[in-house]
């Protein structure tokens, strides 16, 4: 939050800074003006050498001077096209006393543009979520990681439409494989230790705050609190209720959102899920 505020400190105090989004379409434009200079001097440099050829010196001088003309157009648009990557690299600058980074004014601006086209994106703790992806902006390396996969296209813009599109595709994300993982750990959990297991309907309800430490136990895991509340909240929006073997499950929020431990999720339609306990019993 902290850094967030910092980063708009900075972008009020130097009057309107230009946007990530901006300075790439800057740099984007600046290059189309140098492709078209470049291919100026080209024609240019091409009816030289024919004048030349024949030793039409009428035609020799007048293309010499088109050649100057193009030549100093394009030094021109190469200048403005390095200033321009220089301060897309630079991206938001430098500031000592605002201590933003390229990672918070980035998330902050990428939450704007997605909201210019209705498409909710929200931070959760280090990262970034919007239906039913969890994103996240590498430290030092300017790429993202969209659903566990590095991606390398940064544009806001563009990343919208990347989260629009997976919207669509939301068949990809499979809750049945997730009810059967969650209810083994559920059922671990819930193992009677002195004598044989407990009936299925006696198991109590258990704390997903519970579920979430053992599941992400092993070393090297990369299942964040935000994977695990996006795949609760798809588990809930498509109504996948029951195990492949007719384990029931149920889900509780009501006691825990009013305490800490719970797991949120924003949907498509800005409506929000909290989960706090579960609790599988025999079907019927």
């Amino acid at each position: 939050m902290a850094a967030s505020v910092a980063c708009r400190r900075t972008t009020e105090a130097r009057h309107r800074v230009a946007t990530y989004e901006q300075a790439l379409a800057a740099a984007e434009a600046a290059a189309l003006k140098v492709r078209d200079a470049a291919a100026a001097t080209r024609v240019a440099a091409g009816r030289l050498s024919k004048a030349a050829e024949l030793g039409k010196m009428a035609d020799f001088r007048r293309f010499t001077e088109h050649l100057d003309v193009s030549i100093a157009t394009l030094n021109e648009s190469a200048a403005s096209l390095r200033g321009a990557t220089d301060a897309t690299l630079a991206w938001p600058g430098q500031d000592r006393d605002s201590g933003a980074s390229f990672e918070d004014c980035y998330s902050e601006e990428l939450c704007q543009v997605a909201a210019s086209e209705n498409v909710i994106v929200e931070r959760r703790e280090s990262q970034l979520v919007s239906f039913p992806s969890v994103i996240r902006v590498l430290p030092g390396s300017r790429a993202l990681e969209v659903d566990k996969k590095k991606e390398h296209v940064t544009r806001p813009s563009k990343v919208v439409g990347i989260l629009q599109a997976k919207q669509k595709r939301l068949d990809k994300f499979k809750p049945e494989n997730f009810i059967e993982a969650l209810y083994k750990v559920y059922a671990y959990l819930t193992e009677d230790t002195s004598s044989a297991r407990l009936m299925a309907n006696d198991r109590p309800p258990v704390l997903l705050s519970k579920i979430y430490g053992c599941w992400n136990a092993l070393p090297g895991a990369k299942y964040t609190k935000a994977d695990f509340s996006r795949d609760l909240f798809v588990l809930d929006y498509k109504g996948v209720r029951t195990t492949r073997k007719g384990k029931l499950l149920s889900m509780q929020a009501a006691t825990g959102t009013r305490r800490s431990g719970f797991f949120t999720f924003v949907g498509p339609d800005g409506q929000e899920g909290k989960y706090y306990s579960v609790k599988f019993s025999e079907r019927g």
